[in-house]
């Protein structure tokens, strides 16, 4: 297991999520969207694609969870359930439809492959802000998603449970792109809050597994929208570096 800074030793409900944290320059699939002259291309990145011991998230939607299964989404998702050898399926297991039933929830499912193994699969549906400007507030939103948020991570856990588990989770920016609505142009930052927010909601055994994770990576898979998502975490860090400074005072002047 990765040996963790300081600041989050011993990592306990509510401590900070961002040391264990780390933004990566590619997709969950492992791929990355760059702009050169002009042009957007997709590349492989050299992580390569989510292995066994890899959960990764699927940012998928509830009408294709519920109602019209994986043969009908699109975007992101349409890639991921071509991996997942799903895409031509009428309907999610059933494990699934009954977890997810609204925004917020996520569930982790494991896809068996022809040649043995296993594909590990977080799906969560984030709350859609496109047209609803005068329904939350910045507080809700990032509650919103601190919700989603701990149900993946709670998700990850179960699907670690058990001798080789999987041990790595690629993270997405849960109502990031065209689901940021008005929030598009702080959704690192939100993610980022949102994350934190999380962690302190988390119970114990899921942050003690944290620790003991070998991966956290956050996956951006727009090249120009990597440098928010960094400073968002080095922001974080900074933030909970200086909480623990604060009450190591309170608690020597105590």
């Amino acid at each position: 297991a990765t040996k963790w800074p300081h600041q989050v030793a011993p990592f306990m409900s509510g401590a900070p999520i961002s040391g264990l944290l780390k933004v990566v320059d590619y997709s969950v699939l492992g791929q990355q969207l760059v702009r050169k002259d002009g042009k957007n291309r997709v590349i492989e990145h050299g992580a390569g694609r989510p292995d066994a011991d890899t959960v990764f998230c699927d940012p998928a939607g509830l009408c294709f969870i519920q109602d019209t299964g994986p043969r009908h989404a699109g975007g992101a998702s349409d890639e991921i359930y071509r991996f997942l050898g799903i895409k031509n399926d009428d309907a999610f297991e059933e494990p699934v439809r009954k977890a997810v039933t609204e925004e917020g929830r996520a569930k982790y499912h494991a896809y068996p492959q022809e040649g043995g193994g296993a594909f590990h699969c977080i799906h969560v549906v984030g709350p859609d802000f496109r047209g609803r400007d005068d329904a939350f507030t910045r507080d809700e939103a990032k509650g919103q998603l601190a919700e989603a948020y701990k149900n993946v991570l709670c998700e990850f856990r179960a699907a670690a449970c058990g001798e080789g588990g999987p041990k790595k989770l690629r993270l997405i920016p849960i109502s990031g792109g065209i689901f940021a609505g008005r929030f598009k142009g702080e959704i690192a930052t939100l993610t980022m809050d949102a994350l934190m927010a999380a962690a302190e909601e988390l119970p114990p055994e899921v942050s003690g597994f944290l620790l003991e994770s070998e991966q956290l990576n956050l996956c951006i898979y727009e090249q120009d929208e990597l440098p928010a998502f960094q400073a968002a975490l080095e922001d974080a860090r900074a933030d909970a570096s200086a909480s623990e400074e604060e009450e190591e005072e309170e608690e020597s002047g105590a």
